[in-house]
């Protein structure tokens, strides 16, 4: 499993771009071979909760960025947004392995 962190735009947005559904694809680069994997769950957790970066059976990637209310005395968010995706079955997972 990968996770990739990323950083917040604007949690409030109702802007469809920003936006990740169950069934959508992400494509993942590594040189000049891209790596296509299907979104399978957007979940909201404590920010302390590390259980997304957590190996799983499927090959997979989880993309993380901050949500929830700002606490501005230690300089975070209360939650992250995690998004994971699975490796389409139509790519074996040794490819990815190499990268």
């Amino acid at each position: 499993m990968s996770t990739l962190v990323g950083q917040l735009i604007n949690f409030q947005t109702n802007d469809p771009r920003y936006r990740c559904l169950n069934g959508q694809a992400i494509n993942v680069f590594a040189d000049s071979t891209a790596f296509t994997y299907t979104v399978v769950s957007t979940t909201h957790v404590p920010r302390t909760d590390t259980t997304s970066i957590e190996p799983g059976e499927a090959a997979a990637v989880s993309l993380i960025t901050c949500t929830g209310v700002w606490l501005p005395t230690i300089w975070d968010y209360t939650e992250r947004l995690v998004v994971r995706a699975e490796l389409n079955q139509d790519q074996a997972p040794d490819q990815v392995a190499r990268y």
